[in-house]
């Protein structure tokens, strides 16, 4: 339907140039006046584009380590930039100067050059972008497959939930509600580079030359291994730390500090691994500070038995190094607990399931204990790998 189209024009002298237009309430302004407003608007509003940082200078660099002086507000853990484009982190805040960790190649860092803040706190990459990439401690890919997409990170210092939460630190795959395995594989060679690190920075060494806090590097990582509630996702995170000792000494620093922190040991012996037991455990030094909480009623009656007999058996195994003469009751010890040890040797990728093992265990040791007039340990060996194969195998 066609419709008349009637303009009313008006002279408004106050526009000073331009005009406006009203068409069914709609005001099309293109007057002089008010664009001389907006643009008073926005001088009025104006911010400066110019960054602001703060500077400092290299007074040392060396060994990986740098020191710079004139960061006065610096935090702890926060990330600088080089005048060369090299990054690195904070770690000793002292009067008048800071520590810095150097990533990457430093070869460009000399003394007298400009380090300015960030104002980043050290912080890695997150989320399921990272399943099945290989990754450095900054969260960089490492496998060649290109960079990771993750588009969250998350500090590596945060405040820690309460113990209510049965949580101390978790991360994102946890509070998304899943299961996770963390393995550190080792935890001696962290402390060991720690160790050269604080060194470097000039602070005052302790224990085996080992600084005051390496007990808290270590509490602090392992702590972030929690069952968290219902109302946190109910996600879970297990830590399996890894440590090296010297001539099996258990009480080691770095040893003893894991070892109080965790729930528990598993001690593998390089002495039994020579002689050809492996899983190569120690029953004697693995202990569960959980205890028979965490296992299934059939395990318990197992394992305590168990224990007992390989516990007995090492002990007689070492009395009879120093002695020939042995009475029948010592040498039937002997020769069951090495049957025994044989029973529970595994071979590689071949594990028995927990289920069959107590299942087929009672019926184990009868087998052994008809088997006492084997005198050699090559025939037991075969008779062993005869019943696994014929009540454990074929039952899969």
């Amino acid at each position: 339907m066609n419709r008349g189209v009637k303009i009313d024009v008006v002279v408004d002298v106050s526009l000073v140039g331009g005009y406006k237009l009203l068409v069914d309430n709609v005001m099309y302004d293109s007057s002089v006046v008010s664009g001389l407003l907006k643009l008073q608007d926005d001088i009025d509003h104006f911010e400066p584009k110019g960054e602001i940082f703060e500077v400092g200078t290299v007074l040392s660099v060396g060994d990986g380590i740098a020191f710079a002086s004139g960061l006065n507000d610096v935090m702890s853990l926060e990330i600088v930039e080089f005048s060369s484009s090299t990054f690195g982190m904070v770690q000793n805040l002292e009067d008048g100067r800071v520590g810095i960790i150097l990533f990457g190649d430093y070869a460009g860092v000399a003394v007298g050059d400009e380090i300015r803040r960030t104002g980043r706190i050290m912080s890695v990459p997150v989320g399921v972008q990272l399943l099945g990439r290989v990754v450095d401690a900054l969260g960089q890919p490492i496998d060649g497959l290109g960079r990771v997409e993750a588009t969250t990170e998350r500090l590596i210092e945060v405040k820690a939930s309460g113990v209510m939460a049965r949580c101390a630190m978790a991360e994102e795959f946890m509070y998304a509600g899943r299961d996770v395995l963390i393995v550190y594989d080792d935890l001696s060679k962290q402390a060991a580079a720690y160790r050269e690190l604080s060194l470097l920075l000039k602070r005052p060494p302790g224990r085996e030359a080992f600084p005051g806090d390496v007990f808290y590097l270590h509490s602090r990582l392992l702590e972030r291994a929690a069952k968290l509630n219902d109302e946190l996702g109910g996600g879970s995170m297990t830590a399996l730390p890894f440590i090296e000792t010297q001539a099996s000494d258990l009480s080691a620093y770095v040893a003893t500090n894991v070892i109080s922190i965790t729930d528990g040991q598993i001690f593998l012996k390089s002495d039994y691994f020579h002689s050809g037991v492996r899983p190569a455990v120690d029953a004697g030094l693995s202990v569960s500070r959980v205890g028979g909480a965490a296992q299934i009623k059939a395990m318990k009656k197992v394992a305590g038995t168990l224990r007992l007999d390989l516990a007995s058996y090492r002990e007689l195994e070492v009395f009879a190094q120093f002695g020939s003469d042995l009475d029948l009751a010592t040498l039937a010890k002997l020769e069951r607990g090495a049957r025994i040890v044989e029973v529970l040797k595994q071979r590689v990728n071949a594990p028995i399931p927990i289920k069959k093992t107590n299942h087929y265990y009672p019926e184990i040791l009868v087998h052994i204990d008809k088997t006492s007039d084997l005198p050699e340990k090559d025939e037991l060996e075969v008779v062993i790998r005869e019943f696994k194969a014929q009540f454990i195998m074929e039952n899969d």
